[in-house]
């Protein structure tokens, strides 16, 4: 019995490990993504000569 328990708990851990590599390359993606887009954007702004502060 206790290697069974030894066994399933070596699973969970290792689906846990799982979870956290494909939440942190999904969160590293994400931002990646953001920040491309914040450039694009940025870039388009500076060729029409508007840009992003606000104007308060």
């Amino acid at each position: 019995m206790k290697e069974l328990i030894h066994e399933i708990r070596g699973l969970i851990r290792t689906a846990r490990q799982a979870v956290v590599h494909s939440v942190d390359l999904i969160q590293v993606l994400t931002n990646f993504e953001i920040g491309r887009r914040i450039v694009e954007h940025e870039q388009n702004r500076g060729r029409s000569g508007r840009s992003m502060a606000m104007p308060y």
